[in-house]
């Protein structure tokens, strides 16, 4: 199996071509998956740098309407507080594939936007942000599995720097999205949350953006979960020598 079903990138070039998402790039694994074809994605997760307000949001449900028509279904505002605490939910039949996508706002990112076979893609460094922060708070094997793919090109006590440079340039409440109603645990002031996964997953919260599930479908002849575990562990055990943290003892499950 493919990492990207053919009917997924026409779906993503499509959504793209819509004025509607016009400053919006691809996040979340898919993003991954298109790039380095490690893991299946078959979700669509759309950012925007910037807030477009309930009423961007609108232009974007009426032009998915007209073009995909009853193939469109479950088209709603999961959080809908004002114009900057919400975002929009939909699903896509394409090809008898059943497509989760969903389009957030306001998702700051320290890199520009780029530009890989006519899909614009949300930097892997800012990827690899968000992912951190998602890892220490939602705790699912998929951002562990793509964290640790995604170090071995950005190192952990690199990504660390460029989080709290992130946290710097962007730290007013203007800068704010949904997940700061969450009261989010930055890895940088709790850096044991990098290993929250091993906790065991999380509930998701309906209102929030999530994976469609947490298992790894892994692509073959790609690394396993249990290595991409214990390669992740390694990693942030370095890190933790380098922040003079204790590294708590690992489980018998570790991967030597």
């Amino acid at each position: 199996m493919s990492a990207i079903s053919p009917c997924l990138l026409k779906t993503i070039r499509e959504l793209q071509s819509f004025e509607s998402f016009n400053n919006s790039a691809l996040g979340g694994g898919t993003n991954l998956a298109i790039r380095h074809g490690h893991r299946v994605s078959t979700d669509i997760d759309i950012f925007f740098p910037h807030i477009i307000g309930k009423a961007g949001f609108e232009r974007i449900k009426k032009e998915v309407l007209n073009f995909y028509g009853a193939r469109v279904f479950g088209t709603q505002y999961p959080c809908d507080i004002d114009d900057q605490y919400i975002f929009l939910r939909f699903f896509i039949i394409s090809d008898g594939e059943t497509i989760k996508v969903e389009v957030l706002h306001n998702m700051k990112m320290i890199a520009d936007i780029e530009e890989i076979d006519g899909i614009k893609l949300v930097s892997e460094l800012d990827i690899a942000l968000f992912k951190m922060m998602s890892a220490s708070n939602r705790a699912t094997q998929k951002d562990i599995y793509d964290l640790d793919l995604l170090s071995e090109n950005f190192s952990l006590p690199y990504l660390f720097e460029q989080l709290d440079k992130k946290r710097s340039l962007f730290s007013e409440k203007e800068h704010q999205n949904i997940f700061d109603l969450d009261g989010e645990i930055n890895p940088l002031d709790e850096p044991l949350t990098l290993l929250k996964f091993d906790e065991g997953r999380g509930q998701d919260s309906k209102s929030r953006p999530h994976h469609s599930q947490n298992r790894v479908d892994i692509v073959k002849d790609r690394k396993s979960w249990l290595l991409a575990r214990s390669s992740w562990r390694k990693k942030v055990r370095v890190l933790f020598d380098q922040l003079k943290i204790t590294f708590p003892d690992p489980s018998s499950s570790d991967v030597s």
